[in-house]
Protein backbone atom coordinates (compact mmCIF):
# COMPACT_ATOMS: atom_id res chain seq x y z
CA UNK A 1 0.00 0.00 0.00
CA UNK A 2 2.57 2.18 0.65
CA UNK A 3 4.64 1.50 -2.37
CA UNK A 4 2.14 3.76 -4.37
CA UNK A 5 1.69 6.34 -1.41
CA UNK A 6 5.80 6.67 -2.35
CA UNK A 7 5.59 7.20 -5.70
CA UNK A 8 2.66 9.88 -5.91
CA UNK A 9 4.32 11.67 -3.14
CA UNK A 10 7.63 11.39 -5.13
CA UNK A 11 6.16 12.17 -8.31
CA UNK A 12 4.34 15.54 -6.77
CA UNK A 13 7.44 16.60 -5.82
CA UNK A 14 9.36 14.49 -2.90
CA UNK A 15 13.51 13.92 -2.93
CA UNK A 16 13.68 10.17 -3.61
CA UNK A 17 15.76 9.56 -0.79
CA UNK A 18 12.21 9.70 1.24
CA UNK A 19 11.21 6.76 -0.21
CA UNK A 20 12.42 4.05 2.25
CA UNK A 21 10.67 5.75 4.90
CA UNK A 22 7.52 6.29 3.18
CA UNK A 23 7.24 2.82 2.17
CA UNK A 24 8.05 1.81 5.77
CA UNK A 25 5.30 3.88 7.12
CA UNK A 26 3.95 6.85 5.27
CA UNK A 27 6.70 9.29 7.47
CA UNK A 28 9.67 11.08 6.19
CA UNK A 29 11.95 14.14 6.25
CA UNK A 30 13.38 16.36 3.76
CA UNK A 31 15.02 19.28 3.49
CA UNK A 32 12.75 22.12 2.60
CA UNK A 33 15.57 24.81 2.01
CA UNK A 34 18.99 25.15 3.66
CA UNK A 35 18.85 25.54 7.19
CA UNK A 36 15.20 24.38 7.63
CA UNK A 37 14.28 20.45 7.86
CA UNK A 38 10.57 18.85 7.27
CA UNK A 39 9.13 15.81 9.23
CA UNK A 40 5.94 14.61 8.23
CA UNK A 41 4.54 11.65 10.80
CA UNK A 42 1.90 9.24 10.28
CA UNK A 43 0.25 9.50 13.51
CA UNK A 44 -2.96 6.89 12.44
CA UNK A 45 -0.85 4.10 14.87
CA UNK A 46 -1.69 6.65 17.57
CA UNK A 47 -5.17 7.43 17.32
CA UNK A 48 -7.85 6.72 19.31
CA UNK A 49 -9.86 4.66 17.07
CA UNK A 50 -6.70 2.71 16.45
CA UNK A 51 -8.39 -0.43 18.17
CA UNK A 52 -5.30 -2.41 17.54
CA UNK A 53 -3.38 -0.21 19.76
CA UNK A 54 -5.48 -2.24 22.94
CA UNK A 55 -3.59 -5.22 21.76
CA UNK A 56 -0.22 -3.94 21.40
CA UNK A 57 0.47 -0.40 22.32
CA UNK A 58 3.66 -0.19 21.90
CA UNK A 59 5.43 1.96 18.33
CA UNK A 60 5.16 -0.36 15.10
CA UNK A 61 7.38 0.69 12.86
CA UNK A 62 10.09 2.29 15.39
CA UNK A 63 8.90 5.58 14.11
CA UNK A 64 9.26 7.63 17.30
CA UNK A 65 12.60 6.38 17.56
CA UNK A 66 13.54 7.41 14.23
CA UNK A 67 12.11 11.17 14.56
CA UNK A 68 14.39 11.29 17.58
CA UNK A 69 17.32 10.50 15.93
CA UNK A 70 16.26 12.85 13.07
CA UNK A 71 15.35 15.78 15.92
CA UNK A 72 18.97 14.90 16.99
CA UNK A 73 20.93 15.80 13.46
CA UNK A 74 22.36 19.59 14.32
CA UNK A 75 22.48 22.44 12.15
CA UNK A 76 18.60 22.57 10.86
CA UNK A 77 15.79 24.36 12.58
CA UNK A 78 12.87 21.26 12.49
CA UNK A 79 9.18 21.68 11.58
CA UNK A 80 6.90 18.25 12.94
CA UNK A 81 3.46 17.91 10.67
CA UNK A 82 1.73 15.17 11.53
CA UNK A 83 -1.74 13.82 10.64
CA UNK A 84 -4.65 11.63 11.39
CA UNK A 85 -7.20 9.86 8.99
CA UNK A 86 -9.47 12.31 9.75
CA UNK A 87 -7.68 15.10 7.85
CA UNK A 88 -6.63 16.40 10.76
CA UNK A 89 -3.08 17.97 10.74
CA UNK A 90 -1.11 19.47 13.90
CA UNK A 91 2.40 21.46 13.19
CA UNK A 92 4.83 21.90 15.78
CA UNK A 93 7.95 24.55 14.81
Amino acid sequence: MYEALADSWIKLGLPSDTRDSIVRGAFYTTIVRPGLRLISLNMNYCAPENYWLFVNATDPLDQLQWVSFQIQKEGDYTRIDWYFSDDTMVTIC
